[in-house]
């Protein structure tokens, strides 16, 4: 089975952390409803909000500093569309806490 894994920016490229939320893949989720879920459950502290940081795939120190988190009614299909498909594993986001 898929599963959508969110990775806190700051674990990333650390052996061993990670991933900080995840649940099974379902391509019309949106990122948005992953952020809602994520909140409800706890994963956000509190007066923070969290956003999916939108870098170019394979390479996050390149993004666009002007839109740099995904809109929150991108499609979870729309997503890995976008950052290279779904062979069927994983897929990753990437959140960062403001």
């Amino acid at each position: 089975m898929s599963r959508t894994l969110v990775y806190w920016h700051g674990v990333i490229g650390i052996p061993g952390k990670g991933p900080h939320y995840m649940e099974p893949f379902d391509p019309n989720r949106t990122i948005g409803q992953i952020i809602q879920t994520m909140t409800a459950n706890g994963f956000v502290e509190r007066n923070k909000r969290v956003e999916m940081f939108k870098h170019q795939s394979g390479n996050m120190n390149k993004y666009n500093i002007s839109d740099p988190y995904w809109s929150h009614d991108t499609k979870l299909s729309e997503y890995v569309n976008l950052m290279g498909g779904h062979t069927g594993g994983d897929v990753g986001l990437v959140c960062v806490f403001i």
